[in-house]
């Protein structure tokens, strides 16, 4: 309604449908709109005198401008009230809200012909992401409007059964596209969502699968180098079995050869013990030996000094 009573005016259609009508205070607002181009008690208090200032001209009052801006707001604003007289309330909605009936232009659908129905599907559905292209798509519409024209022939054929006709206009058509246009996109979303969580466990697979093959070259390198300190503890192994062996036979030996020194050492201090017994025993011959020696050297001694001359030593 600002934008086009306030300003320079803008035109607009404002499409409003009976699902819309949450409560019966929709219908008497819009009811009261159609009527005298005001809505009672949709401007009050800040928000009326800020609409005054927008649209007041010159001197006028805010009676006189807000007279104005209703008139214009019936200028400008087009209304478009769609109801499916199949509807429990449509009975009642020309007593109650008879603006929408006295101050509109009624016009009653019909019913599309299999042309158009397949044009507005092609219109509404262009932005479907289907397979195969152009094809498929005119499969999918093919598809729209045998269901849309099986329903109204089923409504047609059970409205005797139920006492009251049901109605399926090309407004149902359109609301059974848009449905249909939701759930896609919503079975899309969540395709695509359940696609992006297997591609990042894929993308972990593949990474685990790279880190398990460079674990395994990994692993080859360590059992050739592995083989090679095996074969090399192998050898050296051998060879520290065979020191043990030499070294074993060199301990044998030189026990052995511990024992012959042992055996020869007591051999020789039992024959030193001997020589000592001897030497003990000759000792007192030994020194009478030596005294009988050094006499004999006296007399030999004396004969010299006698004979003068020549000397000998002994």
């Amino acid at each position: 309604m600002k934008r086009v009573g306030c300003g320079e005016g803008e035109k607009i259609c404002f499409i409003f449908d009976e699902s819309n009508c949450l409560s019966s205070g929709f219908l008497e607002a819009m009811n009261a709109l159609l009527a005298s181009g005001e809505v009672p008690g949709l401007f009050e208090g800040d928000d009326l005198v800020a609409l005054m200032n927008g649209v007041r001209v010159g001197g006028e009052s805010d009676e006189e401008a807000f007279r104005r801006f209703t008139l214009r707001v019936q200028k400008n604003l087009h209304v478009v009230f769609t109801m499916n007289p199949s509807g429990a309330d449509f009975k009642n909605r020309s007593t109650t809200s008879p603006a929408l009936f006295n101050r509109c232009v009624v016009d009653w659908f019909g019913t599309w012909g299999n042309t158009a129905l397949e044009q507005v599907g092609k219109e509404f559905t262009r932005f479907v992401d289907v397979n195969g292209g152009d094809e498929e798509r005119e499969n999918l519409v093919s598809s729209l409007v045998m269901i849309h024209n099986e329903t109204k022939s089923l409504c047609e054929e059970t409205a005797g059964l139920k006492g009251d006709k049901s109605y399926i206009s090309p407004r149902d058509y359109l609301d059974f596209i848009k449905n249909f246009v939701k759930i896609v996109s919503e079975r899309r979303a969540k395709l695509e969502d359940e696609q992006m969580h297997i591609n990042v466990g894929l993308s972990k697979l593949i990474s685990t699968e790279e880190k398990v093959a460079e674990m395994k070259s990994q692993l080859s390198l360590k059992s050739v180098e592995l083989k090679s300190k095996d074969a090399l503890a192998n050898t050296k192994l051998m060879k520290m079995v065979s020191d043990q062996n030499v070294a074993e036979k060199r301990k044998e030996l030189a026990e052995k050869l511990a024992v012959e020194v042992a055996r020869q050492q007591s051999e020789i201090e039992r024959r030193t013990e001997e020589a000592s017994g001897e030497l003990e025993s000759a000792e007192p011959a030994l020194i009478a030996a030596q005294e009988s020696v050094k006499g004999i050297k006296k007399v030999r001694d004396g004969e010299e000094g006698r004979g003068g001359g020549a000397t000998s030593n002994y």
